[in-house]
């Protein structure tokens, strides 16, 4: 399609891709410092391959949004991985990291695991063991990270395992956050959704209150959401195994049901079993996703090509004829990622080329962790 169609063109570019038989890299995520000249700092961890979700401590790249040179990978004694007694360690993952501006710091959320030295997180076997939403702080002076922290008392009644992993939250201009959780009911199979209001100073995120519960009890239920405000409406966008689900609220806490993520035709937009995030401008609200497009049964889940569509806010479902891709398929999973805005004229798609299957490569794929960078026609005056 001719790009006249589209509110914004696409730069590619490629971080890193060095990958070794044991590892490759994943949960590329960024977060901007902003200023004269805004610091970017993206977050990745290791994922050691043949083995389920098996991460280890947090590295960082970071680069004045400018500047042609990566600084990184940088590895953070701070967010690596600690003891748990009996037998488990426990470590962070699915970390997001946002600029909080009441504070003035670069916040990343996401939550724990805990491992026992087995292929498999000891928490993604018993689900007696808690999961906690996590956060740490990043102190662009030292090109450090604050000591990660959890927060163990969300409100949640009867909730034994909180999620903020992958999360995109949404801060209100009095500072406080508003920051989607899954959790988990003691006796239940099935995860929901609630937005956890949280105050953060500077050093300690609280829980404050939380919203209502949404719920869809099929599978494993609902997971990984994301929240965005356009205008004078805030959005859900929540992962299921079999859709993509969205819903809508006029204060950030109370949503409707969630609904089927369709196109403007009615149809249902074939995405399932990964995230999405928003990207919010100031013209029109967007979906990032991936999706079954009929020629990618290859790639795990269907997670590529990264796609973005401009959004119906109204009708809540994505405008067909605006769909493009930001990030080619190669035959790797680009599932985990994020959206910032830089500036006014460019927002950033931080993702990673997860090697799964090994022989994925056979498509051309290598590990590279990219930025799709969209530059705006018209000013983001949100930023």
């Amino acid at each position: 399609m001719n790009n006249k169609a589209f509110d914004y063109e696409v730069e590619l570019e490629i971080i890193y891709n060095n990958v070794t038989d044991e590892y490759c890299w994943v949960h590329t995520r960024g977060g901007v410092i902003p200023g004269h000249d805004p610091i970017v700092v993206a977050t990745t961890q290791k994922w050691y391959m043949g083995k389920s979700d098996i991460f280890s401590g947090i590295y960082h790249f970071k680069k004045n949004s400018t500047g042609k040179e990566w600084i990184g990978p940088s590895y953070n004694d701070s967010l690596g991985i600690r003891s748990f007694g009996n037998g488990l360690e426990i470590g962070i993952c699915d970390q997001t990291p946002y600029f909080h501006k009441a504070t003035g710091k670069l916040l990343s959320t996401g939550h724990t695991l805990l491992y026992d030295g087995g292929d498999h997180p000891a928490s993604a076997l018993d689900f007696t063991l808690p999961i906690y939403p996590s956060y740490t702080a990043y102190n662009e002076k030292t090109n450090t990270w604050k000591d990660w922290k959890i927060i163990k008392d969300s409100g949640i009644d009867n909730a034994i395992r909180v999620s903020a992993g992958s999360s995109q939250r949404y801060d209100m201009e009095n500072g406080l956050i508003l920051l989607p959780v899954a959790y988990l009911e003691n006796g239940s199979k099935f995860t929901k959704i609630t937005v956890l209001k949280c105050e953060f100073d500077g050093s300690e995120l609280k829980s404050v209150c939380h919203g209502n519960t949404l719920e869809v009890n099929l599978d494993r239920g609902l997971a990984e959401a994301s929240i965005t405000k356009f205008e004078d409406t805030y959005f859900l966008t929540i992962r299921h195994d079999k859709k993509g689900y969205v819903c809508k609220s006029s204060d950030g806490m109370n949503f409707s049901n969630p609904e089927t993520w369709k196109w403007d035709t009615g149809i249902d937009v074939r995405t399932y079993n990964t995230q999405s995030h928003w990207i919010t401008h100031s013209n029109g609200l967007y979906l990032a996703y991936t999706r079954d497009a009929g020629n990618n049964s290859h790639v795990f889940r269907h997670r590529a090509p990264l796609f973005v569509s401009k959004v119906d806010p109204k009708n809540m479902c994505l405008l067909r004829h605006t769909e493009r891709i930001a990030i080619p398929e190669r035959g790797a999973r680009l599932g985990n990622f994020n959206t910032v805005n830089i500036n006014e004229n460019e927002t950033w798609i931080f993702n990673t080329e997860v090697l799964s299957p090994p022989d994925c490569v056979k498509y051309g794929c290598d590990g590279s962790i990219y930025v799709a960078k969209l530059r705006w026609k018209e000013p983001n005056k949100i930023v």
